[in-house]
């Protein structure tokens, strides 16, 4: 007897039949990340940006970078329009601590406004003035669209996964936003 048959009166109106595909053992799938090696004066095109401010300790540009030009890795151009997510944070309340229980308004890297400095490159790569910034939807939405140059770096990464377990490795970051000026 076919599964629709089988089912008939038990799938809900309009429902489409998924046809089975058996996908063998998959124990031994395990997650790649590929990383893009250390490059400057990356062109990128800021593809989707997005403010997140649902943590209470910072706030948060997430830009989608697409990689304009590619990246020459030995003879062959690579990464060509390949997505680079990058978090750029433009707030830290004073009155929130850090991992080891400081206050932020204590921490000599904030108090020296460390924390924006990747903001403030983006704002300047952009034209856009820095003596009143104001974060909001117009603000955001403005970055979609614009170019800018920037270097690829890899950073050390330690997080715990929900298992507990605690992963080492590197990861992808975009920084020294700038000017793009059209030639590199």
């Amino acid at each position: 007897m076919a599964f629709e048959d089988e089912m008939k009166g038990m799938l809900p109106e309009g429902f489409a039949v998924v046809e089975e595909v058996s996908l063998g053992d998959l124990s031994n799938v395990k997650e790649e990340k590929p990383l893009i090696p250390p490059t400057s004066k990356v062109r990128f095109l800021i593809k989707t940006a997005s403010a997140d401010d649902n943590n209470k300790n910072w706030r948060v540009l997430n830009l989608e970078l697409r990689i304009v030009d590619g990246i020459q890795v030995g003879e062959i151009l690579k990464y060509k329009n390949k997505p680079m997510f990058q978090r750029v944070c433009y707030y830290a309340p004073k009155e929130a601590t850090n991992k080891k229980g400081m206050l932020y308004a204590d921490c000599e890297w904030f108090q020296k406004k460390q924390h924006l400095v990747e903001f403030v490159n983006l704002c300047k790569a952009l034209d856009i003035e820095t003596k009143d910034v104001k974060v909001n939807n117009a603000f955001v939405v403005g970055l979609v669209g614009k170019y800018v140059v920037a270097n690829i770096i890899q950073k050390p990464n330690t997080y715990t996964k929900t298992d507990g377990t605690v992963v080492n490795d590197i990861k992808n970051e975009v920084v020294g936003f700038r000017k793009d000026v059209g030639i590199i």
